[in-house]
């Protein structure tokens, strides 16, 4: 898992590089679909949170699993 939230990170740096305007909600998203189906009920419970996680948050969260 960590290693996936790496290669998230890092393509989302990779834009940021280039300029190409993103947000973090929007990786947050990209980055919770592309989960595994042991994963099914993360999504819910991490958009369901009151204080929203950004990408570094989220890896944080997703990287010991």
């Amino acid at each position: 898992m960590m290693n996936y939230t790496f290669n998230i990170k890092d393509f989302w740096d990779s834009l940021d590089y280039i300029n190409f305007a993103t947000d973090d909600d929007k990786m947050v998203q990209i980055c919770l679909i592309g989960l595994a189906h042991k994963y099914d009920t993360f999504p819910i419970a991490i958009t369901t949170r009151e204080n929203s996680s950004n990408v570094i948050g989220l890896q944080s969260i997703l990287g010991p699993y």
